[in-house]
Parts: C-alpha cells; structure tokens; sequence
C-alpha cells in the first residue's frame, strides 16, 4: 500500500463585538445603542476530490478553511464503504468488497455551529474483499484418510478457517485450510467452509463432497498445474489425487530445475527459483499402480522491496494541530506504522502511518519512524521544522467614550482587543458614581447627581497582561 502525504492546516477566525446598551425609564426618555459584529470567513471544505481506493487499507486527509476551530467531522453517508471520519479529517477504512464508484457525503462543523458538506465520488479499483477461491473439493474414498488444501484471497491476513456445516462428514479445517479426517461411507454431502480475516471480514462457499466405494475410480493425479511462485520466496503447494486403492506415495520424478522437494504425502515446497516457466513432473502410487505428470510452474519475478518514500515533512506551527501521513511502497503492502523517536516534538504516529499531535515549542525535531509488512521491517527518519506561534496584539480598551446618563439607570458595554481572550474587566475607581463593573464589561448603576465623574476602568486578559482607561459620564 502506498498512502498518501497530506497536512492538516487550520485557520482562526476571530471576532471582537462591541455592544453599548443605555436602558431609559421615566417620561418616556432613554436611548439604546448596539455594534455588530463581523461576519467571519464562512466554514468551507478545501478537499475538492479524493484519491482512488487503490490498496487496503485506505487513509487521506480532508482540509478546510474559515468559520472558527475546533472543527468537527462527520460522514452523513459512507456510500456503504464503511469508512470512518476523526475530527482532525482523517478518512480510513478498508476497500469495500466490490470496485466500483461510491458516493460519500462528508461535512465540517464549526465551533459556532456553522457547516459545510461536499459530496465525493470515490473510485475502489482495489477487490481487497475476502473469498473463497477453491471451486471444489477431491472426492474421497470410504474408509481412508482424507486431505484437501482450501484457498482463499483478499481481504486482511492472517485468515481463521471454520466449518460451518460438515453434512455428517466429520471432518475438520485448521487455519492453513487443510480439510482433513476420515471419509465417510459412499456418498455425497454438503460442506458449507466459513473463512475469516484479520479485520472479521467473512466469506462461505458450499461443496459437494463425494465419496466412493468398496470400486474406486482409476488412480489420477487431479491436480493440472501449479500455484505460481515468486522468485526467492518460500513455496508450498498440495498436489491432490483421484480414484485408486488405499493410500497414496508422492515421489518426485524431475524438479525442472527448481529446486523444490516434494514430501510424500504430496506436499511440494521450497524457495521460488529465477523467474520463468517450469515443468515439475510428480507420480503417485497407490496399492496397485503408479501415474505419473508433469506439472506447470510459473515463477513471477521478486517483489520489489519494502521502501519508506517519505523523506520530508511539511512544517508545523507552535500549539496549532498537526497531522502527516507517511508513505511506503513495495513489500506486502500490508503495512503497519511505528514511532521510534519523536525527538521531543511531542508527535505521534498510528499504525496506519499518520503523524499527528500539537507541538509545544518551536525548533527543528528529528523524527524516527518505522513500517513493517509482516515480513520485513525499514527505518525511516525526517525532520519537522516546528514555527513559533504569532504573537498575539497588544490588549487594548477600544470603547472611546462613554455614553451621558439620561435617565434614572445607568447600563454600557465596554469592548477591548488584542491580547489572549477570555477577558475579565474591574472598576478600580468609580469616581464616585456608584457604579460597578461586571467581568465580562458591563458598567451599571443607579444615575448620580448631574456633573461629570471621572472613572477608572481596567482589563486583564487570559496571559495576565492588563491595561486601564480614565473614561468620563456625564449626567445632564
């Protein structure tokens, strides 16, 4: 499998309302004043398309802009892919069964509320689903001992083999899918094999097994051709046999030159020779005679090796979200991931290959990873270049002025920007007016005396940072 390098960028969107309220009473007089806030830029999905389903599992990355962090992802509809969604935007799943185009509606919410939802059509060319590839079962001969390999594809290894229904045979399957046991009396019967993968994918397939009696068929060697090898990898086939009298005695007659050893129970093995086509011929021998064949052998080049293809890693900013998906080919494409060293950037990796976390400090971080696909392990490393975070505005008291006092009650609003929200606002001097101040900036009281009071107003942001003004009310 090959996954694919994406970040995951977010943008803040702030807004900063002033609002100022002069509640009125008594001969119909008072006035009120409000100041909306701005519109913030609208919530929107920059992921235009997704790249196709090409290997099992699947991961990609969604990005979008605007509205205000967190965001919050949701698939509304998977299309029957069974792909799963995190808030981070990170899409993963396994291939569904069939290729084909899938439709999945996915949508990002805001943390005010506001949403955007895109609709994409997802091309599967990977047939990743779990089956059962033997068509057929040897038939078997009453009384005697019985063995057939069953094959299945797809799907995730390792696989767990079950019968669900022996028909009365008594017979057993161990997890390689060696059906084995003594062959009932002469007949056939149903068999239902259920074969499971890794990831609890299923898959059942029914055969007529049939059994001879006391006048077995002529001895045959069933099996027409070999499974194919590759080059410099461990090789096992079954060879199976029809027909004849008791139990039957494999013997090599030429390996073709591949080197394989056959067993006599008829279990051919070795290690995959140069790529090419061979002839292997093999003879059977039962109580009473022996036949012989010669068997084709394709041997499919080596597989290339397991390669990490990551060399870099896009930047990150200090306390913003970070996410990459690191990328290998080659091997199994069965791939799992794992962090061998953050180098202090306080990152970490899932087994599906996504860097993730939220740095602390800015500076450059040396990051060791590795993959492994069952078979081999690599090592890889780079480096991710940590941004220190901006420096937020100085905080600053934006309210001007304040409003007169006209009527018996006093209420305004005071506004401040800059620094780190939350704010908490204080009176350090209500220049004999009375009034008080709220935390959130809400200056109240009764109307005093007509004149002009000089007040002290103070906000403390969430840093500590502070500043005050020296405001004036005038009362009419």
């Amino acid at each position: 499998m090959t996954t694919r390098l994406a970040t995951l960028t977010r943008r803040l969107a702030v807004a900063f309302a002033i609002l100022f309220t002069l509640a009125a009473c008594g001969g119909g007089g008072g006035g009120s004043g409000s100041f909306v806030p701005d519109e913030s830029t609208p919530i929107a999905i920059t992921t235009t398309s997704l790249p196709p389903v090409e290997t099992s599992p699947y991961t990609t990355i969604l990005e979008a802009t605007g509205g205000s962090e967190p965001y919050t992802w949701t698939i509304e509809d998977d299309g029957g892919t069974g792909f799963t969604i995190d808030n981070l935007g990170v899409l993963t799943g396994s291939s569904p069964s069939q290729p084909g185009t899938y439709a999945l509606t996915i949508s990002v919410t805001g943390k005010k509320g506001a949403t955007a939802r895109t609709t994409y059509a997802l091309e599967v060319t990977a047939e990743s689903g779990i089956k059962i590839i033997s068509t057929a079962l040897p038939a078997a001969i009453d009384g005697l001992d019985y063995i057939a390999l069953v094959e299945a594809s797809g799907g995730v290894l390792p696989y767990t083999w079950a019968i669900a229904d022996d028909g009365g045979t008594g017979l057993t399957i161990d997890n390689e899918g060696f059906l084995t046991g003594v062959a009932p009396a002469a007949g056939s019967y149903g068999i239902t094999l259920l074969v499971t993968d890794a990831s609890d994918k299923t898959a059942q397939q029914s055969f007529i097994f049939s059994v001879t009696g006391d006048t077995p068929q002529p001895l045959s060697i069933a099996t027409t051709s070999l499974p194919a090898a590759a080059e410099g990898e461990p090789y096992t086939a079954i060879l199976e046999a029809n027909g004849g009298q008791g139990d039957y005695m494999w013997t090599l007659v030429d390996d073709g030159g591949t080197g394989l050893d056959l067993r006599d129970d008829g279990i051919l093995s070795g290690t995959g020779p140069a790529e090419g086509d061979y002839a292997v011929t093999v003879s059977v021998t039962d109580n009473t005679r022996t036949v012989t064949s010669a068997l084709s052998l394709a041997v499919n080049p080596d597989p290339s090796p397991l390669t990490i293809t990551t060399t870099s890693l896009p930047g990150a900013t200090e306390d913003v979200r970070y996410a990459a998906v690191l990328e290998a080919t080659g091997g199994t494409e069965n791939y799992t991931w794992s962090l061998v060293s953050g180098g202090g950037s306080g990152l970490t990796l899932t087994p599906a290959g996504v860097l993730s976390g939220t740095p602390t400090a800015p500076g450059t971080f040396g990051i060791t990873f590795e993959v492994n696909d069952g078979e081999n392990i690599v090592e890889g490393s780079a480096t991710v270049t940590v941004s220190a975070a901006a420096a937020a505005p100085a905080l600053t008291i934006t309210t001007q002025t304040l409003p007169n006092a006209t009527g018996p009650n006093y209420i305004a609003t005071l506004a401040a920007s800059g620094g780190v929200q939350p704010y908490i606002w204080t009176l350090p001097n209500d220049g004999g007016t009375g009034f008080t101040m709220s935390t959130s900036g809400v200056l109240s009281g009764t109307t005093p005396a007509p004149g002009t009071y000089t007040l002290l107003v103070s906000v403390t942001d969430d840093d500590g940072s502070n500043t005050q003004k020296v405001m004036t009310v005038t009362v009419p």
